[in-house]
């Protein structure tokens, strides 16, 4: 009983003494305060919900340190949370801090605000020709946000890119002010003496602002940085307050703060082509997205980005230091997800090219390590900067050379809001990007859409690609695009709408579409059909459906033009566009570096009478007329992840009625998903290993009664599990897990699998392979062969004993084999059916 009292006054003390540091740390109004703790989590998928809760800093292992007010706090207990309540990192160290510019001449100080402002409008003093500073309004307690413009012409808005830095979003992180600061002075001092420092002014508007929480900073008192907040004044967390790609506005369920609303009118004012947000408390360079697991369409270049960053300051630095996560990077979603960051509010809605960089574990540093950091950074903050001048640049304008205001979109690559704009004051525009050669579309209301074909992208170079549009007459205009047929062949009876895109300017009504063509095996049977209202630069269904006739006579492979009369108030025109008849081909699209299973993909198709064609590459331009693809992309040590580049241009296609195979080991799970994944209904459960061996067919499946053992590739095999309307067709016996899916949805048909058909038995891959085209709904009938599967010699789905005795009738001489019989019988393909081939069933019975 004694004990039992003792550890409830023990209870009440522990208790009583932790809400009273609790509320030490919160102060007296704790609804707008903050406190900085950490608490453990079982698995990263909790992360989404606390994300929303409270304001997460870091995550190391199963450790998550955050911060809160006390509404967040109490929310995080409620679920059942331990927190222990740590230092704020603002008070960890008392700095020595300068009250005039001549105590930071050497950067061993921390600036008092006073300090830190005369220094930035000193900076514009002392530069009048390259530096302007200014105010772009005031924080909640009255304190001024200040950019300072470095340019060869400061004062002129010029064709040049615009880059932007800031620091300090987050008031506690105390590093990244002085190393801003400390950049501007480089960039001034150095100008006409550095060859480098002085090409970056010439030729970049480079804006940055050292303080973009200066009420945190400054949340001690303007004398000093001790006691720093990472909130804004009214408790906000501004890197959670800017409207998010995939929560919409106001994430964190807050108004915009005015500090948000500052930086986001600014962003509005200007044309921002790449920046970076720096932080500390890490050390590593974030690049998108935060809030999605899905890539950004240049994730390959961010990368890249990325790396020479991190890479550069591994030249400067010591052993240790930004060589965590990935050798120094890391995707935001993978270190942990968070809504209403600056860094991705940048890159969706302003195509502005912004990663985030954490410069130091410790966010706070003494003053005598300022100036090493500098100096690991230094070289990175101005190769950063050299971004700008790389990759694709050039001017937008019309038939005056007027700027315009376009978009510029790089043709099958960009998605997600990755298109960039030109400044509508000069109508320049840059793009940078990977190594390649790419296809641009260059768009601006009012004006005839251009493209420009071949634009060659050589690393460390810039590509010239201008272009002058033609302006579009007042009234609606009228073009083919597109119409919603899939395989045509001789004989058919076709029934399809077409689609009508609006290039004007003026809304399309009254709007009609008669079709005719002559031609000796097309007939028109229905030819004229209304059209919705449509707007400028929409695109519209017919109303009615067009109807065809092809003439059994027309010759397989052939192509019909015909003419589409298009009217509408105000518009008239004729446009012509082709139909493929006959068709049938099947694209092989190989990316496995080996090449191991597309050959033998090739050998079956053409047994089964198919026309294929082989691509390893490029793309063919028309995707629409195949019936279907079988893409390769290999298992692990000679995969290749597949990109946007590829995944557009195919998931358009499944979205018009197609149908797609494809294998990889690594795909499913490993590698980054794409915006083609999803329609596979696959969900990638484990990476797996060298575990695929024995492979069965499912149940009730089209697979039904097929079984091999797996002879192919055989490294960190993905284990597969269905989703949304797909269902498992193959199985790995043991250990087992499905390895293969097939999907039938919206009128498109898939299959995915984990391992290779190449590692499929020789002789089982034509009836696998028979069993996905009748799947795809494609014709199988052979042109001088039976299709069988090898042992299932009375066509029961099932390769048993039954199937023996038969083949013993054979031998014996006591029954005659049809075809189907006698090439399922034929086990070994010898042609000849004899004891070897009952040896060889038996022996695949036993292993099963």
């Amino acid at each position: 009983m004694l004990n039992r009292r003792l550890i409830i006054v023990v209870s009440i003390v522990i208790g009583f003494i932790y809400n009273s540091l609790l509320s030490f740390e919160l102060g007296e109004d704790a609804s707008i305060s903050e406190v900085y703790f950490r608490f453990s989590i079982e698995s990263k998928v909790e992360l989404n919900t606390l994300t929303r809760i409270v304001s997460i800093d870091n995550v190391i292992g199963t450790e998550v340190y955050a911060y809160a007010n006390q509404k967040g706090l109490e929310k995080l207990k409620g679920l059942g949370y331990e927190i222990e309540v740590l230092p704020n990192p603002g008070t960890l160290i008392k700095p020595k801090m300068a009250n005039t510019i001549e105590k930071m001449k050497d950067w061993d100080n921390y600036p008092t605000y006073e300090t830190y402002i005369s220094m930035m409008y000193q900076f514009a003093t002392d530069y009048p020709g390259i530096c302007m500073v200014e105010n772009v309004g005031y924080s909640q307690e009255g304190r001024e946000i200040l950019f300072a413009k470095i340019s060869d012409n400061v004062n002129i808005e010029e064709n040049e890119p615009e880059f932007m830095y800031t620091a300090q979003i987050h008031g506690d992180e105390l590093v990244t002010y002085i190393m801003m600061l400390r950049l501007i002075d480089y960039l001034l001092t150095n100008y006409g003496t550095d060859p480098e420092v002085t090409d970056l002014v010439d030729n970049i508007e480079i804006w940055i602002n050292p303080l973009a929480n200066p009420d945190g900073t400054y949340h001690g008192g303007n004398n000093t940085v001790y006691g720093a907040q990472r909130f804004l004044a009214n408790g906000v967390d501004p890197n959670r307050n800017f409207p998010d790609p995939d929560d919409g506005p106001h994430p964190d369920g807050n108004p915009y703060a005015p500090e948000t609303i500052i930086m986001m009118d600014f962003a509005d004012a200007h044309s921002f082509v790449h920046s970076a947000n720096f932080h500390s408390g890490a050390e590593v360079v974030n690049y998108p997205w935060d809030t999605w697991q899905k890539r950004h369409a240049d994730n390959m270049w961010y990368q890249l980005i990325s790396h020479a960053y991190a890479d550069t300051v591994h030249a400067n630095a010591p052993a240790g230091y930004m060589d965590g996560f990935d050798n120094g990077i890391t995707n935001g979603y993978d270190w942990y997800t968070i809504a209403g960051g600056r860094q991705d509010y940048m890159n969706y809605w302003h195509g502005c090219k912004e990663v985030t960089i954490e410069l130091s574990n410790d966010k706070f540093l003494s003053e005598s390590q300022l100036s090493a950091h500098w100096n690991y950074n230094k070289r990175s903050f101005l190769n950063y900067i050299e971004n700008v001048l790389y990759g694709i640049r050039g001017v937008v304008t019309d038939t005056y050379g007027n700027p315009l205001f376009a978009k510029i979109t790089i043709i099958g690559h960009d998605f997600d809001n990755s298109e960039v704009f030109t400044d509508p004051d000069v109508g320049d525009y840059y793009r940078m990007c990977m190594p390649g050669t790419y296809d641009l579309l260059i768009e601006s209301e009012g004006y005839y859409p251009k493209t420009i074909e071949n634009v060659v992208v050589i690393e460390g170079q810039q590509t010239i690609a201008s272009a002058q549009l033609t302006t579009l007459p007042n009234v609606p205009v009228l073009i083919y695009a597109g119409n919603t047929t899939t395989q045509v062949d001789p004989g058919d009876e076709v029934s399809f709408k077409i689609k009508v895109k609006n290039l004007g300017i003026a809304t399309a009504y009254n709007t009609s579409g008669l079709l005719y063509i002559n031609d000796p095996y097309v007939d028109v049977i229905s030819g004229c059909s209304a059209f919705p209202i449509i707007s400028p630069q929409n695109v519209e269904l017919s109303n009615d459906y067009y109807q065809i006739e092809i003439s059994s006579q027309c010759p397989e492979n052939y192509y019909a033009t015909f003419s589409l009369y298009l009217h509408c108030t105000g518009f008239d025109t004729i446009d012509v566009f082709e139909m493929p008849i006959g068709v049938n081909q099947i694209l092989v699209f190989d990316l496995d570096k080996n090449a191991n299973s597309a050959p033998s993909i090739c050998t079956s198709l053409e047994k089964l009478n198919q026309e294929i064609i082989y691509a390893t590459e490029s793309l063919p331009d028309e995707l629409s007329i195949f019936s279907a693809i079988f893409i390769c992309l290999g298992v692990y040590g000679n995969n290749t992840a597949l990109t946007e580049i590829y995944a557009v241009p195919f998931a358009n296609y499944l979205d018009n009625g197609g149908r797609i195979y494809m294998e990889g080991g690594e795909t499913w799970k490993y590698d980054l998903p794409t915006s083609l994944h999803p329609y596979f209904g696959i969900d990638g459960i484990s990476d797996g290993s060298s575990d695929t061996y024995s492979i069965i067919g499912c149940d009730t499946t089209f697979m039904e009664g097929i079984a091999f053992n797996y002879q192919g590739d055989n490294r960190y095999m993905d284990h597969l599990s269905p989703l949304d309307n797909a269902y498992p067709i193959f199985y790995n016996q043991s250990p087992e897990y499905f390895n293969g899916i097939a999907r039938s949805k919206n009128g498109y048909k898939t299959v995915g699998t984990s391992f290779e058909f190449g590692g499929v038995p020789a002789a089982f891959q034509d009836s696998v392979m028979l069993r996905y085209l009748e799947f795809f709904d494609i014709d199988t009938t052979t042109s001088g062969g039976i299709v069988c599967v090898p042992g299932d010699v009375n066509n029961d789905g099932y390769v048993n004993v039954a199937d023996i005795v038969k083949i013993v009738q054979f031998i014996l001489e006591l029954d005659e084999p049809d075809d189907y019989e006698a090439c399922a019988a034929d086990w070994n393909s010898d042609g000849v059916i004899n004891v070897q081939d009952i040896v060889g069933i038996i022996q695949y019975i036993l292993n099963q």
